[in-house]
């Protein structure tokens, strides 16, 4: 089994150092979450790809 890992540059911080972290994005109204993912790495990387299994979704409801 091969397994590879998307990390997305962000901002630099207070160490000068680069931060890492993962893709994000929000699930439009009516739509599935693996719907969801695929539009923003598509979106954000012009990747397309297969949700597997959803391991954990974490989130909040905007206002």
């Amino acid at each position: 089994m091969r397994t590879r890992v998307l990390g997305q540059a962000g901002a630099k911080s207070t160490q000068r150092s680069l931060k890492m972290g993962f893709p994000g994005g929000s699930v439009k109204f009516g739509e599935r979450v693996e719907g969801a993912l695929k539009r923003e790495i598509r979106e954000e990387h012009g990747l397309e790809m297969t949700v597997l299994e959803l391991l954990k979704v974490v989130g909040h409801i905007l206002p």
